[in-house]
């Protein structure tokens, strides 16, 4: 297991927030391929993903118990950890974005739509989730 290599699982995962699959293809290849294929494609990557990412968030409970229960103790990164790795990680990427149009173009898309999407979630999901969270340590 993994507590023979690291004591400590520190979360969360800020660096990967979720796990997701990617299908990479070449785009001349993909443009030579009959449309029924491509449709084959498409919709065989979109039913994996909507089989493994509930698969993981069912499973993943189970697999944090073993992890305690085989030794492994639980820490969370602290603030003075997250803060400057994250303060780096955007100051590369500004810096990516400042060299490269292409990258550019994709990350300022990507700040976009992550706005947008934080919006929603600090209104929606993780107060739901909070509000439920806290019923759960209540014992509801």
């Amino acid at each position: 297991g993994f507590n023979k290599v690291a004591k400590y699982y520190y979360y969360p995962g800020w660096w990967e927030g979720a796990s997701v699959g990617s299908l990479y293809i070449n785009n001349d290849a993909w443009a030579k391929l009959p449309k029924q294929y491509q449709a084959m494609v498409e919709t065989a990557a979109g039913l994996v993903t909507s089989w493994m990412v509930p698969k993981y968030d069912a499973g993943n409970p189970a697999a944090l118990r073993r992890l305690v229960a085989s030794g492994t103790e639980l820490r969370p990164f602290p603030r003075a950890v997250l803060e400057p790795c994250f303060a780096e990680a955007y100051k590369y990427y500004d810096e990516l974005a400042a060299k490269d149009p292409k990258f550019k173009k994709i990350y300022d898309s990507l700040k976009a739509f992550r706005a947008d999407q934080n919006l929603w979630f600090r209104v929606a999901e993780n107060t739901f989730d909070n509000f439920n969270f806290s019923m759960s340590a209540q014992g509801r």
